[in-house]
């Protein structure tokens, strides 16, 4: 199965040296003149509403970069055009849908003061730059080594995409048989994944499920399609490891395991240590046959 080829081009190219620029800008403090969308500000604010101060509307030397909306709609707007330590009054409404249902839909006052407003300066792009930021004399050299850069992803990029169409193709004409208790069991686990993600962001299922209006029985029913389709996936690359006898050698496992103490930066024995004391070899064995399949259906 081949796929066209991903085409690296000058617009992608100059987009690409862009970045490198933005990258390697600096911010610069402003004194004097007016803040402006894009500026990054430090600000003093005092909110209320009908006059009551309410909770989490006072900060000091607040972060904030302006246009970047993470404040309430029209909020920002009123700080651009404004000058360093000048007294501003900000008047916005809390959307309907803002969190805290105390505030939403209610009209604010915040008392503003700007401490600080810095610009971003960005290096011209010239040959001193390319010098700056890569290991090339010329912008020309820099932008030839860019689109190499990029070409290199590309490729690995298409490489992929066309590993997943084989795959995909290979799994839908299979005929196989999913016992029901699996694509269950994977719906399961894929809530449970789910729900860890969620407390990571210090949020609950069930906060999540009465946002939606959902249960937990709804939930895995949403699962259900992805946990089908995984299930099949793993039968059938376990059936074709299988009729095709393809096994893994003490060398590709060594190698695999090598890999993987390397990722987390530990010497290879006391990798293997954790692996025997943890009891962990047999599912890392069935990750090199895994490989050595797809491997095998790619080609």
């Amino acid at each position: 199965m081949e796929i066209t080829p991903t085409e690296v081009t000058d617009a992608a190219v100059e987009a690409e040296l862009n970045r490198l620029q933005n990258e390697h800008s600096r911010l610069v403090p402003v004194t004097e003149g007016m803040a402006q969308k894009g500026d990054f500000v430090k600000l003093n604010f005092d909110g209320s509403v009908d006059g009551v101060p309410f909770e989490g509307g006072k900060a000091e030397n607040y972060e904030l970069e302006l246009g970047s909306n993470s404040f309430i709609p029209g909020f920002e707007d009123q700080l651009a055009g404004r000058a360093l330590n000048e007294e501003i009054t900000v008047n916005v409404t809390f959307p309907e849908s803002y969190h805290a249902a105390e505030l939403a839909g209610k009209p604010a006052v915040f008392l503003c003061k700007l401490t600080e407003i810095r610009r971003k300066e960005v290096l011209p792009l010239d040959d001193d730059f390319a010098k700056d930021v890569s290991d090339v004399e010329t912008l020309e050299e820099l932008r030839a080594q860019l689109r190499s850069n990029l070409a290199d992803a590309a490729a690995l990029k298409d490489k992929e995409a066309r590993r997943e169409a084989i795959l995909s193709k290979v799994v839908e004409n299979a005929q196989v048989e999913i016992p029901e208790i699996m694509i269950t069991r994977q719906a399961e686990q894929m809530l449970k994944n789910f729900e860890n993600s969620l407390l990571r962001q210090g949020l609950k299922l069930t906060d999540y499920q009465n946002i939606l209006g959902k249960t937990e029985e709804d939930m895995k029913a949403d699962f259900r399609p992805q946990a089908e389709k995984a299930v099949r996936h793993t039968l059938v690359i376990d059936e074709v490891t299988k009729v095709e006898n393809i096994t893994a050698t003490e060398e590709e496992i060594d190698a695999y395991l090598a890999e993987m103490a390397k990722s987390y930066q530990m010497e290879m024995d006391a990798f293997k240590g954790i692996v025997n004391a943890q009891g962990m070899l047999p599912q890392l064995v069935s990750e090199v046959h895994y490989k050595k399949t797809i491997d095998f259906l790619v080609g």
